[in-house]
């Protein structure tokens, strides 16, 4: 995973590897993610996707938050961290790979995260990516505890992608953590509903699913510091 190669993967593996990556989030398995990752990899060293290495690394980093040993938990990053400079390389304006990295910061509450989130932002409001990216922004201001800023830009992503149910997980949470239940009851039924109509029977199942399906539920109850949060 040294040299940054150009052979493209075909249409039958990249819907492979995007399955196994959604799989194995969804239900929080993301050591098994990891494993058919590097099997596969180990075994197509000429193969380089943006998306797929930046779903890679995303696994290692989801895997690393479940670590309770400290040192587990930095290799792990470490291994995330070197697929996302990899992209880099080859992509210099990679919003997914410059996500990647600032999110590793933003978990460890480190303001080095302002830097790449805001870089994430800028690359993929150009590329048409809003809603989410601009709300990854607020996340960050959010663990650091800077919640006007934080407010600012996750209402911003709100407008930017009102239609999209992910958004609404993200506002929802904030006004539940800073104990703003006016608000948070204001907009968990609509994200119920888009939610609703937008995922399968199948993702509904899933702990991830039923995990959103009790975020809106409980938009009146507190929210204790976020330790974990998809995104």
């Amino acid at each position: 995973m040294e040299k940054i190669v150009n052979t493209l993967i075909s249409k039958k593996d990249h819907k492979y590897l995007k399955g196994v990556f959604d799989s194995y989030t969804n239900t929080y398995k993301y050591a098994d993610g990891v494993k058919k990752f590097e099997k596969y990899f180990s075994k197509h060293l000429t193969v380089f996707d943006e998306e797929l290495m930046c779903k890679f690394g995303l696994l290692y980093d989801h895997y690393a938050l479940q670590m309770k040993n400290q040192k587990a938990r930095r290799d792990l990053e470490r291994k995330a961290l070197k697929i996302y400079h990899l992209v880099l390389k080859k992509y210099p304006h990679s919003h997914k790979a410059l996500w990647g990295i600032g999110r590793v910061w933003w978990h460890r509450k480190n303001k080095r995260a302002i830097f790449y989130v805001q870089q994430a932002y800028k690359f993929a409001q150009k590329r048409g990516k809003k809603g989410i990216y601009t709300q990854n922004v607020g996340l960050v201001y959010e663990s650091l505890r800077e919640y006007k800023k934080a407010e600012q830009w996750l209402k911003k992503g709100l407008r930017e992608d009102e239609k999209n149910w992910g958004v609404y997980v993200n506002i929802v949470n904030f006004y539940r953590l800073t104990n703003q239940f006016k608000k948070s009851r204001r907009y968990a039924p609509i994200g119920m509903r888009l939610f609703q109509k937008d995922t399968t029977a199948s993702f509904k199942k899933t702990p991830w699913g039923k995990k959103v399906r009790e975020l809106f539920a409980n938009s009146e109850s507190p929210l204790p510091l976020i330790k974990k949060r998809r995104s």
